[in-house]
């Protein structure tokens, strides 16, 4: 069971056969009843402690004498044997063999988040007093894997991984071992993320750059290190940088959503704290670039080299569109009225009186407030 393989030798010539064996096993406890209704001891299983230490996955099933689940049970058993009879599983054995000889077909690998993870659940039940940790890790592993492979995936993520640390978190239950399951590594990396940028809104007048933040989470968390810091070296930028560490595009995700968050520049990624969101603008468009709804903008007042920039692109495409140097400038003094209110979608607004709109109606947009300062 534990090997895989066994040894035999016939007719004088030995033999290494490899033998993957599951077992599924059933049995009551030795007194017929459990001694306990809160614990479960495994002395109370009639087997080999040697041979029940082996099994993945042990579930205790306990009499429930409660009406509501009686009646639940018995109209259910009924259902199933009248729905026996009429043939309505036929087929559904074969359709069960095929899917499962295709999900063997697949070898799911483990990946570097989730063997932290795992290890970290390891220590948990360690601390929880639980026996036999080496063999539940390679459960633990096992277990990983094999709902990966029902899922026809190459490869076992976070999901899984919970899934399986759930499954041992109940079984250990019945046996009153208590083992947290560890957070998600995105969530933990997040909420310190955001703490960063909570932390830095008085320190830092501009904000925080994301890869900046990144180190610092990683420098806070070391199973967020293990994650993101692969060759250990913290001074090495590439492992903060979303071009190089795509791990952290789910975090960058996260904090565009979070209402406190201010994504005040692209191009490095700055983030700022708003301490007071407009509690009637959601951010769940935050991705839909072309929201005009989006208001985690960077106005341009704040940032003159990027105003530049716009006003510099405004006349480039003039020129290129065959117009004049001085229909370039006209177009120039359009870029003083209005400006990209998001750095990659095409929406723009008004400067003085914050109207947004795509680039053509806001260039012919006729804005009053202007007509009445130029009066003024």
């Amino acid at each position: 069971m534990e090997e895989g393989v066994t040894d035999m030798v016939k007719y004088g010539f030995p033999a290494n056969i490899e033998c993957h064996v599951s077992v599924l096993a059933t049995a009551n406890p030795i007194s017929n009843k459990w001694k306990s209704e809160d614990k479960i001891s495994i002395e109370e299983f009639p087997v080999l402690l040697q041979i029940a230490d082996r099994f993945d996955l042990i579930y205790i099933f306990r009499e429930n004498t409660e009406e509501a689940f009686l009646d639940h049970y018995t109209k259910t058993r009924i259902q199933v044997a009248k729905n026996y009879t009429q043939g309505i599983y036929e087929g559904d054995l074969e359709k069960v063999q095929k899917y499962i000889a295709y999900a063997r077909t697949f070898n799911p690998k483990i990946g570097d988040d989730v063997e932290l993870l795992l290890r970290h659940f390891l220590k948990q039940m360690a601390k929880s007093g639980v026996d036999g940790l080496f063999r539940k890790f390679d459960s633990l592993l096992r277990v990983s894997i094999g709902i990966a492979r029902l899922k026809l995936k190459s490869v076992v993520d976070v999901e899984d991984a919970n899934e399986a640390m759930q499954i041992f978190q109940f079984m250990l239950s019945e046996f009153k071992k208590h083992v947290g399951i560890p957070v998600d590594p995105r969530d933990t990396c997040y909420h310190e993320m955001r703490q960063i940028v909570k932390e830095t809104y008085n320190i830092v007048e501009g904000g925080i750059e994301f890869s900046e933040a990144a180190k610092k989470v990683c420098e806070r968390n070391s199973l967020l290190k293990g994650i993101h810091v692969k060759d250990g070296n913290m001074e090495n930028w590439d492992n903060f940088r979303l071009e190089h560490n795509s791990k952290l595009k789910p975090i960058l995700d996260l904090m565009r959503k979070d209402p406190h968050v201010l994504i005040v520049r692209e191009h490095p990624i700055v983030m700022k704290w708003n301490p007071d969101p407009d509690p009637n603008i959601s951010k769940k468009g935050v991705n839909d670039v072309a929201d005009v709804a989006d208001v985690h903008i960077q106005d341009p007042h704040e940032n003159f080299h990027v105003v530049q920039e716009m006003k510099d692109d405004f006349e480039e495409d003039a020129i290129l569109q065959g117009g004049s140097q001085k229909e370039a400038s006209a177009t120039s003094a359009t870029s003083a009225r209005i400006y990209k209110a998001s750095w990659m979608g095409d929406v723009w607004a008004c400067r003085y009186c914050g109207l947004k709109g795509d680039r053509p109606s806001m260039e012919k947009h006729d804005c009053l407030e202007v007509k009445e300062k130029d009066e003024d």
